[in-house]
């Protein structure tokens, strides 16, 4: 064997290891998944309570994996509807403006 085959199969062998340490896994992606809640900017407490509480009862990796990718969802949904809400916010001073000057405007032809 040359030395590079041994240097493929000796990352195999360090790739199944890892793979097989699956208690250090699932703590891992539970912290990180935690951590990706806790930066979550759009969600509020009570949503990051209920998703770190299914991080924690989680059982797999994949299964932290799939909470955080619907914790990163939510937030992006969240963001989404708070910039629903300034555009329609925003939107209604314009038009209250609008018309405010309307009636200024009407209200000078009058005087």
């Amino acid at each position: 064997m040359d030395a590079n085959a041994i240097n493929q199969i000796a990352t195999q062998v360090t790739s199944t290891k890892n793979a097989l340490d699956g208690t250090h896994n699932l703590t891992q992606a539970k912290q990180t998944a935690t951590n990706a809640i806790d930066g979550a900017t759009n969600l509020n407490k009570a949503q990051k309570d209920a998703l770190k509480a299914q991080v924690t009862s989680a059982q797999r990796v994949a299964n932290v994996t799939n909470i955080q990718q619907t914790a990163n969802e939510l937030n992006t949904a969240m963001g989404q509807l708070q910039h629903g809400i300034d555009d329609e916010n925003t939107t209604k001073q314009t038009q209250n403006i609008v018309t405010l000057n309307k009636v200024r405007k009407l209200l000078m032809i009058k005087l």
